[in-house]
């Protein structure tokens, strides 16, 4: 007998969880020689409880065993003037002798069933998810740039640039309040959200910095080292500015502390970043035909809402609004 059903986070079996997930990604963490041992039920109840609120878990189980999932924890956007609850589709999960049986689709139909009016559903989905999205009502709003440092062994000494932050406060509300005014569609990344995002991740450990002008925080950067596909990185998550010419000295700053380190590349994703200013700082865009991943925004909104408006976007996404590091 199969059942498909709801349950909210905070009452999930995260032990049964975290075992699905590490078999249904075995073989793909194989492949890109990435270590699932973050895989656990502390990262999944950390994760599925973001300061918007508890996330959502589909779940299907065959003669009572757990054999697919998908979830959605809730974030929240802005665009101009509007600010909704949009629901990031993550975690999707189908043991390999129960996939080609819809299982993902049901599982997405399901969570969207739940949706308010205004709410937005969206993803950065694998290949193996974009087609079941597509034919589930899904629309792709755009592919997120990947960014390479080409000349950090030049960069000039900036350490007195910027200071390491141990905690995101108001600074950092007062600064995303202004960022998020852009007109582009942003998550919004008060000090709530960073913290949660960042410092309290209970495996990953994160480089975080401020810059500041007379007392005042102008900017920031969140980065950290990943060993993927035998190569080490130093990959720059999150960075805002209120001018360009401070973004540029975050991203050099940071790719200067990596070469110093010893580690060749420096990558970060952003689409909204100018691509003077990239080039400015010493980065190239990467085509995503080379990449292991094409780092796609799939979602879906309802028609004549202000979910719609601010799907339609364009939006700005970086690094770390996608969960997978």
């Amino acid at each position: 007998m199969t059942s498909l059903d709801l349950v909210d986070a905070a009452h999930l079996d995260y032990d049964e969880y975290a075992n699905l997930q590490k078999r249904a990604y075995s073989a793909l963490h194989k492949k890109f020689q990435v270590s699932s041992a973050f895989l656990t039920a502390d990262f999944y109840r950390w994760k599925y409880r973001p300061p918007l609120g508890s996330g959502i878990v589909a779940t299907v189980r065959e003669g009572g065993r757990l054999v697919a999932a998908n979830a959605m924890m809730p974030l929240e956007l802005r665009r101009g003037q509007i600010k909704i609850k949009g629901w990031q589709s993550c975690d999707t999960a189908v043991l390999p002798g129960f996939r080609g049986k819809g299982y993902f689709q049901d599982c997405v139909k399901r969570l969207e069933s739940v949706l308010d009016p205004n709410d937005i559903f969206f993803g950065f989905p694998n290949e193996n998810s974009v087609f079941g999205l597509l034919r589930s009502g899904w629309k792709e709003s755009q592919i997120v740039t990947t960014w390479i440092s080409y000349r950090g062994s030049i960069y000039r000494n900036q350490d007195r640039f910027c200071s390491k932050l141990q905690h995101f406060g108001g600074g950092q509300d007062r600064l995303a309040e202004v960022l998020s005014s852009c007109g582009k569609t942003v998550l919004i990344k008060g000090s709530a959200y960073m913290n949660w995002r960042y410092m309290n991740h209970p495996t990953f450990r994160y480089l975080t910095m401020d810059c500041r002008e007379n007392g005042r925080q102008v900017g920031y950067v969140v980065a950290r080292k990943i060993d993927l596909l035998g190569m080490c990185f130093m990959v720059i998550m999150d960075m805002g500015a209120l001018q360009p010419s401070l973004e540029r000295a975050l991203l050099r700053h940071v790719a200067r502390m990596g070469w110093k380190e010893g580690i060749k590349w420096i990558v970060f994703q952003d689409s909204g970043l100018a691509f003077l200013n990239g080039v400015g700082a010493c980065f190239l865009p990467l085509c995503w035909r080379v990449l292991p991943k094409k780092q796609v925004l799939l979602g879906k909104a309802k028609r004549g809402t202000k979910g719609e408006i601010v799907f339609q976007g364009p939006w700005r996404i970086q690094t770390g609004d996608w969960d997978g590091f």
